[in-house]
Formats: structure tokens, C-alpha cells, sequence
């Protein structure tokens, strides 16, 4: 609980790396992200074929459309860059939304084609539905 990360920004590929080093026999592991990555499709394709790998989608409901504050100034999590973001400009907040619904159904049609059952959680909401409803959707195909 007290890892400080030596850099930002999230490395899927380097978990996944990790993972195959350590569990040698085949195991069940929760990969929790919000899956901002680039190009974690190969090893997530490699772990998923060695492990019972459920991946653990975090989802923030005010990074999914962007309210109307005017021009402001943001961080970016990964980078730590300071962006302005023109939140006045209806285009540009409908453009986010389309970005975050398209990120979104990438994500949907990457864990389907791996065979992949995820579970999605969003802040500030109980854990225990989404939980209960997809171990009772892995229970009913065992």
C-alpha cells in the first residue's frame, strides 16, 4: 500500500511481462486498470493463454464527458503535461465523448476477441454488483 511508481503513465505490458516471470503454473489474475495504454493487445493475447487473466476495467464517470467550465487548464495522468482544454466549445467536448465511447468499444472488442470477461467499476459506486453479477455470469458457463 505504500508503492511510490518511479515514473507515471501505466505499462499493462510490463505487468503482463511480470506476471508470466512469476506464475509459472497456471493462475487466476485480476489486472486493475483504467487501460489507458498503448498496444497491450499482444501481451494481454499472451497472458490470457497461460493464465485465467480478468481484467479489472476502473472507469471514472467525469473523465468520460467533459463539463462546460470555459478554457481550462489540465494535467494529463500519464504524461504529467499541463494542457489548456477549451471546454467553452461545444465541438470540442462532443469530440471527447465520441474519443472516450470509440476508447471504450476498443476495449469491448479487444476482451471479446481474447476471450476475455471483464468487469467495469466505476468511482464512488458500491463494487459489490458488478462483482456478484460477473461471478454469477462465470458460475453459470462452468
Amino acid at each position: 500500500m505504500t508503492f511510490k511508481p518511479a515514473h507515471r503513465g501505466t505499462s499493462i505490458n510490463t505487468c503482463m511481462e511480470f506476471l508470466l516471470r512469476v506464475a509459472r503454473r497456471k493462475a487466476v489474475a485480476f489486472l486493475v486498470s483504467d487501460f489507458h495504454d498503448e498496444g497491450p493487445q499482444k501481451a494481454l493475447r499472451i497472458a490470457a493463454g497461460r493464465h485465467d487473466l480478468i481484467p479489472v476495467i476502473l472507469e471514472d464517470p467525469m473523465e468520460q464527458a467533459l463539463p462546460n467550465l470555459g478554457m481550462a487548464w489540465m494535467e494529463d495522468a500519464e504524461t504529467g503535461e499541463v494542457l489548456p482544454v477549451p471546454t467553452h466549445m461545444r465541438g470540442f467536448r462532443r469530440r471527447f465523448q465520441e474519443n472516450c465511447t470509440a476508447n471504450r468499444e476498443a476495449l469491448d472488442t479487444l476482451f471479446r476477441r481474447l476471450k476475455m470477461d471483464a468487469i467495469r467499476l466505476e468511482t464512488g459506486e458500491s463494487l459489490h454488483r458488478p462483482l456478484l453479477n460477473y461471478f454469477k455470469l462465470r458460475a453459470k458457463r462452468a
